[in-house]
């Protein structure tokens, strides 16, 4: 994957993060490693539901983000 990202810091300014690596799904389950040494790898599970994608991470922090497919 290659991936770019601008997302709100929460104080009114914004973070860029950019980030390469692999990442591996069977069923609902998936796993990711970044090429990056400051990003660990991470695994959880995900469900798309019509244009929504929820992602749970559940390691190395819990984490739960919910996209949604527009255009």
């Amino acid at each position: 994957y290659v991936v770019s990202l601008t997302v709100p810091d929460g104080m009114g300014g914004f973070v860029q993060t950019d980030d390469v690596g692999t990442y591996e799904a069977d069923g609902n389950s998936w796993t990711q490693q970044s090429t990056s040494q400051s990003i660990p790898a991470s695994v959880g599970t995900f469900t798309l539901q019509g244009n929504t994608l929820t992602v749970m991470v559940t390691a190395p922090l819990e984490v739960t983000t919910v996209w949604n497919k527009t255009g």
